[in-house]
């Protein structure tokens, strides 16, 4: 029996890859050693995560769940209404065992129903604290401990968002990880510091991409501490485009 990868030129299988859902994608890598290395050779695996991300529209897309799904099911197979969904959810949050279960079927609703997912999309479940999001894969939760956390391989910075990117949407203030080391020096060099207690933020900034980030530290911090948070590479809190540059608040 011939190969079926031999049927059609490789671009067009990788055309057909490339529009299947990430999960669709792992089920074939696991059981085909031909579209194991089919994948491995290609990186297919990450360019569907990262298909079409950032959008060129420059904004991510919002999605209010209760707008495309229909019934939905709970573990014990009994229906949640969408009313009832918004509880199940925060429930699950508890338990991330049911919450992946949960997220997994409702991903599998928008699949079916044809919803352009993309890397950065938000998910609206209207729960009152947080907001889910799609990162190529998976639903995920953002809202971690007090604050909205990106997932640990989404970076602003390197992944060259637009600047509104989430204006307008409930993911107005995140923390994420960041790699500054190459901007270290500018940084250092360009911090803007006053010990006056009521007097100007203390900040500095730097270019990417032809884009400006601010980084704004709180007035507790001396000159020092703040010189040691970039040796550190530490986390920053972000607020989506303050006049018309990115501003990060030091955590």
């Amino acid at each position: 029996m011939n190969n079926i990868y031999d049927i059609l030129p490789k671009e067009i299988w990788i055309s057909i890859i490339l529009e299947l859902p990430c999960k669709f994608i792992y089920n074939l890598y696991y059981v085909s050693t031909e579209f194991r290395k089919l994948c491995y050779e290609e990186d297919l695996i990450k360019r569907r995560k990262f298909k079409d991300y950032p959008r060129i529209t420059e904004r991510c897309k919002s999605y209010i769940v209760y707008d495309h799904i229909g019934k939905h099911y709970n573990t014990n197979g009994e229906i949640v209404n969408n009313r009832r969904l918004k509880i199940a959810v925060n429930s699950a949050r508890n338990n991330p065992k049911a919450l992946k279960l949960m997220l997994g079927a409702l991903l599998d609703k928008l699949y079916n129903n044809n919803i352009d997912l993309v890397r950065g999309d938000l998910i609206d479940f209207e729960v009152d604290k947080g907001i889910f999001l799609f990162d190529g894969e998976n639903i995920v939760d953002t809202y971690i401990g007090s604050d909205i956390t990106l997932p640990k391989d989404m970076d602003i910075i390197k992944d060259n968002l637009p600047l509104e990117y989430w204006r307008g949407t409930k993911f107005n203030k995140i923390i994420f990880n960041c790699n500054l080391i190459k901007f270290r020096d500018q940084l250092i060099s360009d911090i803007i510091y006053n010990d006056i207690p009521f007097g100007p933020v203390n900040s500095t900034w730097f270019l990417s991409n032809n884009k400006k980030y601010i980084i704004a530290f709180p007035k507790y911090l001396s000159l020092s501490e703040i010189k040691e948070k970039f040796v550190n590479d530490e986390i920053f809190l972000i607020s989506n485009n303050i006049f018309g540059c990115i501003t990060f608040a030091c955590k």
